[in-house]
């Protein structure tokens, strides 16, 4: 883990799940708002944008939970490669192969960063069902790892 870091202690674990809750609701709203007849109303960047905002901090609760520190950066795939094994296999789930789960973080690691600047990015790839699952999953596992499975924040 390079670069910049700072502690975290279980109040910050506390706030960025909440955090994490707050954008994936964002996304979500947006998403509902999608009619696939109508690309106009596809709300894409503020749900690329906020889903992966919402993994983010899901992933830095985890690294403030295991670690006692959360790192700067956007890279979704260091943030996840940065976490315990289990904490990863819990986030990968059943329906990815290790390959297949580390090919689209790859395609995704950057998505907060390119998806909140798409005028100046050009053409951009959405990976939406994963970016969209990554997140859910995400913060299942912090939620789980911190409250326990059936412990309501």
């Amino acid at each position: 883990m390079a670069g910049k870091s700072i502690a975290a202690d279980a109040t910050m674990v506390r706030k960025l799940l909440k955090s994490a809750e707050e954008f994936h609701f964002a996304a979500e709203l947006c998403r509902s708002k999608m009619d696939m007849q109508k690309p106009e109303s596809w709300l894409l960047a503020p749900q690329m944008t906020n889903y992966a905002l919402a993994s983010e901090l899901a992933l830095k609760g985890l690294q403030g939970h295991h670690l006692g520190i959360i790192t700067h950066g956007h890279d979704l795939e260091a943030l996840c490669k940065s976490l315990p094994a289990a904490s990863i296999d819990k986030i990968r789930g059943p329906d990815y192969s290790d390959q297949s789960f580390w090919a689209e973080l790859k395609k995704c690691r950057r998505t907060f960063e390119e998806w909140r600047y798409t005028h100046e990015a050009g053409q951009i790839r959405a990976h939406l069902f994963f970016i969209q699952a990554f997140a859910r999953s995400s913060i299942g596992v912090l939620h789980e790892e911190v409250a326990g499975p059936h412990s309501p924040l």
